[in-house]
Order: structure tokens, then C-alpha cells, then sequence
């Protein structure tokens, strides 16, 4: 959906959908309409408070982490997020009550503090396989967001968690441990500037399969002396889920200590058999990784940037000006820690990109997860 008078394609389908539930067969009662402005003064997110759909409240969405549907119980839409960016103009529902929403769900409320306009600014429809072919649904009022303010903190995991609800698949390994890795859905050569919506946006990539740069930076410094070979280990063993997956491969491995040095430099992966990782010694400083990494960007590639520690670094800020510059060009950056969080999580989240912490022993599982996720 999208603000007045773009959401007239939603209305349309919502005026003529007819829903088979637990219920019967049910048509909606609401519609789309107005144009409230969101972020058009100030940037808002909608957050994670805890509340239920039925007990949300302005600026809030759905904790709820798993639906029942009919007999399964599957991941909810919200896994992994901790924020989501409202949009600028955003269109509203004109009825909220559960009688009248029904057969969608609220998931998110908009951050007006005017009665008069708060709205459900999210809502979606599960359907259950065990009584019905349709698909489900998720109305989003602000849907340009998803590609103008790809980099907005919380938007990139929004897309990813949307799609495997709509695909009805697990997007992430953490959901179910004994999802066969065949069975996950690997989004393929996605670029945040993709799809197009109204006249005035043209597509600038298309989907195929992914041409994917993945840029290693790794921890070897003194504290890593008893973790290399857990490390090499995960790597390879990243190295070869990617390959697996197919696609267009390239590789960049960065180790860092107090310095940053390059040891493969943009290889195809099909081309080697195996990574060899030096030995560690020295400080701990992320920055001159990130700079580094960021000099190895490929055009027209997916760059992935993947950060392994195993403790924190002595040079936060200028590690952070780094990280703003990924996210100021649309790269994300996902972080991997085995000795603390430190500010690894916040790294990752500036970037919508995924923090995982574990223990040295679990780095294959960690990597191996990380490869089936990353597009």
C-alpha cells in the first residue's frame, strides 16, 4: 500500500478478495486512505515493546515470535527485529477493530499522537494450507520505504522476514534445526534499488542468479592463538556452502590485528579449495579492516561484508565512521563475535545487517548459517 492516491490498487483487490478461514468465507471490512505524514519532520521508527497484536499501541509492533496455524506453528513475522522505519507518507486503515480487520492481523502501529489518525500501519493475512490455496498477505502503508530508505536501520530485516513469511519458508536456520539447508529461502541477486512501483521509479537490476563478493575480516590477534583452526574451519566451510549455492563468487579475506592485512584479494571462489589463514598475534582494531574492505568493493556484485572477533576493539569511533560509511552506500555489514558483544551488534544494526555471537567450537554452524543467509 502506499499514501493517497497510490493505494487504489490495494483497495480495488480488498473490495473484491474473498478469504476462506476458520470462519467461513469472509470479505474484509476495512480499506486504505489519507496521507499522514510519518517522517517527514523527523525520522520515527516503530519499536519493539512487547505487546501483543491485540495491545498494541502507538509506535509499537507485534513480539508475538511464532503463529499457529492450523495444526503447525510456524515463525512469526517479526524475528530478529528490533525497530522498524515508519516511512514518510503513509496511508491509513479506516477501520482498527478486530471484528472489521478480520481475517488480517495489526502487526504495527503508526507514531501519531493525533487519536484521530492512529492506524495500524502493517497488518497481514496467514493462510492455512490445510483449508485454502490462497497465499498470505502483508499490507505495508509505507511500501516505498522499502527501497528509498533501504539503508534506514530495521528495513533490510523487515524485507527479508516479509519475503520468507509470504514464501511460507524458513528464512533463518536459528527457526527450525532440522530444516534441511534445501528447503531455506535464499533471496537471489537482491539490490535494495530493485523493484519498481509507480511511473517516476524505473528497475535498475534484475533477478538471476547472485553475483555475490564476500568480504572476510578476520580476527587474528593474540587472543585468537587457540581459535585459528576453529576459524579456518568455519571459513572453509562458509566457502563452501556458497559455492554450493551456485552464483557468481568472489572472495576478499582481510585479517586484522592492530593492522589490516590483505590475504585473498577479489578471487573467484570456484578457483581455490581451500583457505589457509596466518597465525595470530597482536592488538585488536576493526577500523583498518572496514577501510580496507571497503577498497575491495566490486561493481555490480552483491559485497558482503562479514566482521569476526573474538573480543571488543580499542577503536570504537573511527570503526563507527567506517560503518556509516557502508550504510551511507547501501553495503551491510553482519558481525560475528565469540568473546562479548562489545559494539558488534550496533555495527550490524546500522547497517540492517544480522549479529551472531557463539562459542569457538560453534564457528562452522555460525559461518555455514551465515553463508545460506547472506544474498
Amino acid at each position: 500500500g502506499e499514501n493517497d492516491p497510490f493505494f487504489f490498487e490495494v483497495n480495488m483487490f480488498l473490495a473484491q478478495a474473498k478469504f476462506e478461514t476458520e470462519r467461513g468465507i469472509r470479505s474484509c471490512g476495512f480499506k486504505l486512505y489519507g496521507k499522514w505524514e510519518g517522517a517527514k519532520r523527523s525520522k520515527t521508527w516503530i519499536e519493539d515493546k512487547g505487546a501483543s497484536s491485540s495491545m498494541l499501541s502507538r509506535g509499537t509492533f507485534c513480539a508475538q515470535t511464532s503463529i499457529r496455524v492450523g495444526r503447525r506453528q510456524i515463525p512469526a513475522v517479526r524475528g530478529g527485529l528490533r525497530r522498524i522505519f515508519e516511512g514518510i507518507t503513509i496511508a491509513m486503515f479506516s477501520e482498527h477493530s478486530e471484528e472489521k480487520m478480520y481475517p488480517f492481523v495489526p502487526f504495527a502501529m503508526n507514531t501519531s499522537s493525533d487519536t484521530s489518525k492512529q492506524s495500524p500501519t502493517i497488518a497481514y493475512y496467514i493462510a492455512n494450507p490445510e483449508r485454502t490455496k490462497q497465499g498470505s498477505i502483508i499490507i505495508d502503508t509505507a511500501f516505498t520505504k522499502l527501497f528509498q530508505d533501504y539503508g534506514e536501520d530495521g528495513t533490510a530485516r523487515w524485507i527479508i522476514n516479509a519475503v520468507g513469511f509470504l514464501a511460507d519458508r524458513f528464512i533463518e536456520r536459528d527457526y527450525d534445526s532440522s530444516c534441511e539447508s534445501s528447503s531455506i529461502l535464499k533471496p537471489l541477486g537482491f539490490r535494495h534499488n530493485l523493484f519498481a512501483t509507480f511511473s517516476k521509479f524505473t528497475p535498475k537490476a534484475s533477478i538471476g542468479h547472485a553475483r555475490v563478493h564476500s568480504i572476510l575480516m578476520l580476527d587474528h590477534s593474540g587472543s585468537m592463538r587457540g581459535s585459528m583452526g576453529n576459524l579456518q574451519d568455519a571459513v572453509n566451510s562458509y566457502c563452501h556452502e556458497r559455492r554450493r549455492m551456485g552464483g557468481d563468487e568472489y572472495l576478499t579475506v582481510i585479517m586484522f590485528q592492530s593492522s589490516a592485512t590483505l590475504l585473498y584479494r577479489q578471487i573467484r571462489l570456484s578457483s581455490i579449495s581451500h583457505v589457509q589463514l596466518p597465525r595470530a598475534g597482536g592488538g585488536t582494531s576493526f577500523a583498518p579492516a572496514i577501510q580496507m574492505g571497503r577498497s575491495m568493493i566490486l561493481s555490480n556484485f552483491s559485497n558482503v561484508f562479514i566482521l569476526f572477533t573474538d573480543g571488543d576493539n580499542g577503536d570504537h569511533p573511527s570503526t563507527l565512521s567506517e560503518v556509516r560509511c557502508l550504510k551511507g552506500h547501501n553495503h551491510v555489514l553482519h558481525t560475528i563475535g565469540i568473546g562479548g558483544e562489545g559494539h558488534l551488534r550496533e555495527y550490524a544494526s546500522q547497517t540492517g545487517g544480522r549479529y551472531q555471537c557463539g562459542s569457538a567450537t560453534g564457528l562452522i554452524s555460525i559461518f555455514t548459517s551465515l553463508a545460506q543467509f547472506v544474498c
